[in-house]
Formats: C-alpha cells, structure tokens, sequence
C-alpha cells in the first residue's frame, strides 16, 4: 500500500503520540506553536501548566528549533537575541532538570564546504557553543547523500574532553524514514 504524501498535522501528531505513549507505558506531550510566535516563557508556562494540572514533568523537551522562538527583548543585531534564547535554553535546563534537545543550522557557505561541519561553522553566533553542554555537528558529502550517509561528529563538549577529528557514521534511508501517516500500532 503507497504511503499518503500528506503533512502530518498537529491533531494527527498528538493522536500518534498517544498511541506511542500507550504502547511504551510512557507519556509523551506535545505543543505546536506558529514559527516566531512563541519563546521561552511560552515555554516554561506550559510546563508549569502542565505540572500544576496534570502532574506532567518532563524527562527530555525538544525544541524544533531554537533559532525561531520568540526572542526576549528585540535587539537590533540578531544574534544578541540568538544569544539570550540559547542561553535561556540553559536556564531552562538547569532550573527544570531536564534534557533540553534544539538543533541550529550553519553558515550558508557549509552548503558548498565538502568536509566536516566545525565549531566555525555554527551560524549567526558562536556563543551558542558556550551555553550548551553538548554540540553535536551532522555533515555530508554530495557522494555521502547519494549512498545514503551521514556523519556525527562532537563540536562541543563542557564535561569531558573530546576530540573534534572523531566522528561517527550513519546510514539513513530517508524515504523510508517518513511516518506512515496510514499506519497503526497493533493493541
């Protein structure tokens, strides 16, 4: 049966979470919000919401992605508002115990590099590299899409050394790593 090339909306999403929650004896929730329309303290009144009525905290929040909530106050350079989110980010992660996961993108000029993605290559402001315990960069080669591979490799690390040379390989079949939006976990 063809997978349906249809966007997976948020209704769907949160029926699918559900069941996920259900099949692994786990919670799961989840909030959209509109790009640029929520920040941090949409965020964190969530969670207290969240906490205070239904008794949720969660072990792990990720962000889809950092770059485009709401900044605190407007800044005229944007990546001083870049600067207060991600360090927001940590705050967050600090005062709720949790595992906050968001992904960044890189400078323009990667999409033309053939090599490693580096610390250089962070966009907009590499003070996002401090504020975080852990970075984690992803690169690809042209020949690499092709044969369906990616590497991992550390950007960053606050706890421990590493090594920014060490990567990681991962194979990745795209097309088949889409939701079946048609499909259903067995009861």
């Amino acid at each position: 049966m063809p997978v349906k090339k249809e966007a997976l909306n948020v209704k769907q999403a949160q029926d699918e979470l559900s069941e996920l929650s259900r099949y692994l004896g786990a919670r799961y929730k989840m909030v959209a919000w509109p790009a640029f329309s929520a920040g941090l303290s949409e965020i964190q009144s969530c969670l207290r919401s969240w906490e205070h009525m239904e008794g949720f905290v969660p072990d792990v929040i990720v962000i889809d992605y950092a770059d485009i909530l709401k900044p605190f106050t407007q800044f005229h350079e944007e990546r001083h508002n870049l600067d207060r989110t991600w360090k927001g980010l940590k705050a967050l992660a600090q005062t709720t115990k949790t595992l906050v996961v968001t992904a960044t993108q890189t400078r323009r000029s990667t999409l033309e590099k053939d090599g490693d993605v580096g610390q250089a290559d962070i966009s907009e402001d590499i003070r996002k590299l401090a504020h975080v315990d852990a970075m984690w960069g992803i690169s690809q080669s042209p020949d690499e899409k092709r044969w369906g591979m990616a590497r991992i490799g550390m950007l960053g690390q606050r706890h421990d050394e590493f090594d920014v040379i060490s990567q990681c390989y991962v194979l990745q079949q795209l097309k088949c790593g889409q939701f079946c939006l048609d499909s259903k976990l067995k009861k």
